[in-house]
């Protein structure tokens, strides 16, 4: 009841206060521990620990702004505006929808933003970047070129998830099953394995440079803000780092998703439809009927979204290797 709900968040509360009494000696034992690996097992540790946690990153991303996203695909699709599609779809099936195969993409996403974030790191490792101690025109380059790079594995990964995830957010319209377990089932048994890779090319075009504009982005402006704080004693260090995390991670979501929304209008265009469609034909059928307001058609709340999910997906980032020692 009520009662012990209080009670799990007090007790939530009293771990996030006193975190550093229980995470100092973790962190400690846990070093400790690594001092007798070889420096093939501290590497291959590291880029687990960086895997891991750029998984818990993208996952708590997902689940932060996946109602938006549900809503987002929607207007897409149809485009019959923002509140009156949420009113229709609350009437005819509650609350439920805003969910709606959440789990697919929040596995899919925590393993995009695990390869994305690894390959990211040990990029700026070899360019031998510091993001937060070299200048904010060395961190925003090095951070084009290595977010670009990580694009071409990202949009292998994501692709068929993101189409799992907008058959599933679709059922209704598309008469497909709601789990994206059964959507898999019924993808492979009508149109094979290549049925999985529509919409890749619309994916790949996506996140090469949608990716570089994301950490170009978030890194750019915690290097301008944590340079321009140092000098300020106002604020404890961790909550400075965590503020800069929360707003320069939501701007980078929303830098990315503004350059990069017409591409993925097509795209879910592409993979919501049964019938082959190239990346090019539609892009000039949306162009041809609306003009540019038609390819920027769901972009409100894909902005509402995307501020909220990249600071949670940023600050999670940011403690999870500041807690396994990985930056």
């Amino acid at each position: 009841g009520a009662g012990w709900r209080a009670t799990r968040w007090r007790t939530a509360l009293g771990l996030c206060r006193g975190r550093k009494a229980w995470i100092g000696p973790m962190a400690e034992a846990g070093k400790a521990r690594e001092a007798g690996f070889s420096s093939r097992q501290r590497e291959a540790l590291t880029w687990a620990k960086s895997y891991f946690c750029g998984f818990v990153a993208g996952a708590s991303g997902v689940y932060s702004g996946y109602p938006f996203d549900a809503l987002k695909v929607r207007v897409q699709v149809a485009p019959d505006g923002l509140w009156r599609t949420a009113r229709l779809a609350y009437r005819s099936e509650g609350l439920g929808w805003l969910f709606r195969g959440a789990t697919a993409p929040a596995l899919g996403t925590g393993l995009e933003t695990g390869i994305n974030y690894l390959i990211f790191t040990e990029v700026f490792k070899w360019l031998k970047v510091d993001a937060e101690k070299d200048d904010v025109g060395t961190v925003v380059k090095s951070s084009l070129f290595a977010g670009a790079l990580a694009g071409f594995p990202v949009a292998a990964v994501i692709g068929p998830v993101e189409l799992l995830k907008c058959r599933a957010q679709l059922s209704h319209k598309l008469n497909l099953p709601a789990k994206p377990s059964e959507n898999l089932r019924h993808i492979l048994r009508h149109e094979g394995w290549q049925g999985l890779m529509r919409g890749q090319s619309a994916t790949l075009l996506r996140e090469v440079p949608g990716n570089a504009i994301f950490f170009a982005v978030y890194n750019g402006m915690t290097n301008a803000m944590k340079a321009s704080s140092s000098s300020s004693s106002s604020s404890s260090s961790s909550s400075k780092d965590a503020l800069a995390s929360l707003m320069a991670g939501g701007f980078s979501g929303c830098a990315y998703w503004s350059v990069i929304f017409p591409i993925d209008l097509v795209k879910t265009r592409i993979q919501a439809s049964s019938e082959r469609k190239t990346f090019w034909v539609e892009l000039a059928k949306v162009y041809g009927g609306k003009g540019i307001r038609g390819l920027y058609s769901g972009l409100t709340p894909t902005l509402v979204r995307a501020f909220p999910a990249n600071a949670v997906q940023w600050l999670a980032w940011d403690w999870s290797t500041k807690f396994f020692n990985v930056k």
